[in-house]
């Protein structure tokens, strides 16, 4: 009998012991959070996306989000709100890229599609050049080359003399401007590699753009998971123009004209009636367009 119930109670031990194991296991992935979490494959194309295993889930300003397809954006050490995130796996090629359209308000030079905010909720603001890389008009003029410190070689590029974009490194010339704490406003180098990652310019936007959304049957596969949204663009000072017909976003990489002005910037842009993809676009930096961030590494 003695004997009997001493193997009832080291039962009953074994169970709760295991149960306070398991307990303490997904106390400590909801605190450690990324440390823990795991990535795991799915169809589109080498994308990482996310699992809903509570040990990839976290905390952002009190609601919870998936990390491994999300973020929580902060901004000088202050949280911001959540984002979509995908990371773009090929050959030769891995970065992680926002999946949605930045919806931060700058100072000055950001702005709603016609003033509406339920534009930026789905589209994301629409940014000069100057706010995009993170600079009042004043400090960086439209017309002249903008630079940042004496570490920092501003990049020029100008398409007759390539050379001239030539970069040792592009984390050498990563510039956070309006993204979040933790990314970077893109190059035109690393726009080129992204499309070249996904199948190249003839490609590139079918594969890029989102599977809603666009007008008159433009939508694309979203193959990546990237999800261009045709956010449309304004000019300063003048109506805004086609949502829902063009994505256009911008590159921190200026132009130089042949006569040497300096009053434009390259574009990515994804338009409604193609596949193609239109990377060598310069813009009147007094253009507002759309703002990808990539996450530095």
């Amino acid at each position: 009998m003695e004997k009997r119930n001493f193997i009832a109670v080291a039962s009953l031990a074994l169970v709760f012991g295991l149960l306070g194991c398991d307990e303490n296991s997904n106390s400590a992935n909801s605190v450690n959070g990324e440390q823990n979490g795991s990535e795991s494959s799915n169809d589109k194309g080498g994308i990482l996306n996310g699992n809903t295993d509570r040990s990839s889930m976290s905390i952002c300003n009190g609601e919870k989000f998936d990390f491994v397809t999300h973020f929580c954006a902060m901004r000088n050490g202050v949280v911001e709100r959540i984002y979509k995130k995908v990371f773009i796996k090929a050959e030769g090629y891995s970065e992680t890229w926002m999946a949605e359209n930045l919806n931060f308000e700058t100072p000055e030079g950001s702005f709603c599609y016609d003033d509406d905010e339920s534009n930026c909720a789905i589209y994301g603001r629409l940014y000069t050049w100057a706010a995009a890389v993170g600079k009042s008009e004043e400090e960086c003029p439209y017309d002249q080359n903008c630079s940042f410190d004496s570490l920092f070689v501003w990049q020029v590029c100008n398409p007759s003399n390539p050379a001239i974009c030539g970069i040792a490194s592009d984390s050498d010339f990563d510039i956070q401007g309006a993204c979040p704490d933790g990314w970077h406003l893109p190059t035109y180098f690393e726009w080129e590699k992204l499309i070249k990652a996904v199948g190249g310019e003839e490609i590139a936007g079918q594969k890029l753009k989102s599977a809603s959304g666009w007008n008159e049957s433009g939508n694309g596969s979203d193959a990546v998971g990237f999800s261009a949204l045709p956010g449309g663009y304004q000019y300063v000072g003048e109506p805004s123009e086609a949502i829902g017909h063009e994505a256009a976003f911008w590159t921190t990489s200026q132009y130089v004209s042949p006569t040497g002005r300096l009053h434009s910037a390259y574009r990515i842009s994804f338009v409604h009636n193609s596949g193609l993809t239109f990377p060598r676009e310069d813009t009147d930096k007094l253009r507002a367009n759309s703002v990808r961030c990539v996450q530095n590494k």
